[in-house]
């Protein structure tokens, strides 16, 4: 089961049309695993290469923190790793994948994963 966050960002992007998904590996998570988080970028159903989105994501016990993914592929993907994160079953982690337009908006996609299955 995939849940995708998807946005369009027409009204951000004068006579363009871009569509970005996000997603994780996994939805549940324990203090020991690494997560990805994912991020597909598209225009009007076309792979946009070379895209480089922000992961904005809050830590409960440092904080946030950004980190850029690496560039798009020809596919339009990219994917980033998020180190474990030690908190207890229940804790959310909240997250945001930004975009910036070539007119210097911003547009983000917030979504977040949790700590579940801790012993």
């Amino acid at each position: 089961f995939l849940v995708v966050a998807e946005k369009d960002f027409s009204d951000t992007q004068s006579l363009q049309t871009l569509t970005m998904k996000v997603w994780e590996s996994k939805p549940l998570i324990t203090s020991a695993e690494v997560q990805e988080i994912f991020v597909a970028t598209f225009q009007d159903q076309v792979p946009l290469v070379n895209m480089e989105p922000d992961l904005i994501l809050t830590n409960p016990t440092q904080g946030e923190y950004t980190k850029k993914f690496p560039p798009t592929d020809e596919n339009g993907f990219t994917f980033l790793e998020v180190f474990p994160i030690a908190a207890r079953n229940g804790t959310i982690i909240p997250y945001k994948v930004c975009l910036q337009s070539i007119t210097e908006e911003q547009a983000c996609i917030e979504e977040s994963y949790l700590i579940w299955g801790n012993p």
